[in-house]
């Protein structure tokens, strides 16, 4: 698969990169540690990730076989259709997180000068909130996850166009060490106001 797989939606949910997801999944050394991987994606994405995860899945059916591939493909199914995964109380969660720290910036980041919230990158989705570093007057790319949601995906997504972009995750729960990536920035959405000088509620 060569070309990222991009799914356009009519709501505000961002879309994924294929590619991505088939890079990390390729990465699997056999069957057990790709269904790990698989596993992973599944309990921290959203209903309309997951469809992309499972459009990706089908290309690894020669190299896993076909009853392998449909049982994860099953699972994913299963998944989406949990009311946990509808998308109207985290999209709403993520807002208010998002309003909260927009109101608050300067107290929370007072090495940045904020540059703006949603913006638009074509083919991948929308950045939460875009910020500069005061000195070094590098982008600083935010992404908010309700829960323990890994942001990693759409950060090193968005970073693909920036240069030397500073990239940092805001999360309502910790994620778990194993789950982090050492070219992100990590802080709990408590962090950050506990930390703040101030915080305007």
């Amino acid at each position: 698969m060569n070309e990222i797989i991009k799914v356009s939606y009519q709501n505000e949910n961002p879309t994924v990169l294929g590619r991505e997801l088939h890079k990390a999944l390729e990465s699997a050394r056999n069957f057990t540690e790709f269904f790990v991987k698989v596993s992973e994606f599944r309990i921290n994405m959203s209903r309309d990730e997951l469809k992309i995860l499972r459009s990706v899945l089908v290309e690894f059916a020669s190299k896993y076989g076909a009853i392998a591939i449909t049982y994860l493909a099953d699972t994913i199914d299963a998944e989406r259709v949990l009311p946990c995964k509808q998308e109207t109380p985290r999209k709403f969660k993520e807002k208010q997180m998002q309003s909260s720290l927009l109101d608050n910036f300067c107290y929370a980041f007072p090495n940045y000068n904020l540059v703006g919230a949603e913006i638009p990158i074509d083919g991948i989705g929308r950045i939460d909130i875009l910020a500069e570093d005061k000195k070094s007057k590098q982008p600083v790319i935010m992404e908010l996850k309700v829960g323990n949601r890994n942001p990693n995906t759409q950060l090193l997504a968005y970073a693909t166009e920036y240069e030397s972009p500073i990239l940092i995750g805001i999360t309502e729960i910790e994620l778990n060490p194993s789950s982090r990536n050492n070219d992100i920035i990590y802080y709990t959405f408590s962090e950050l106001k506990e930390g703040a000088a101030q915080w305007v509620n």
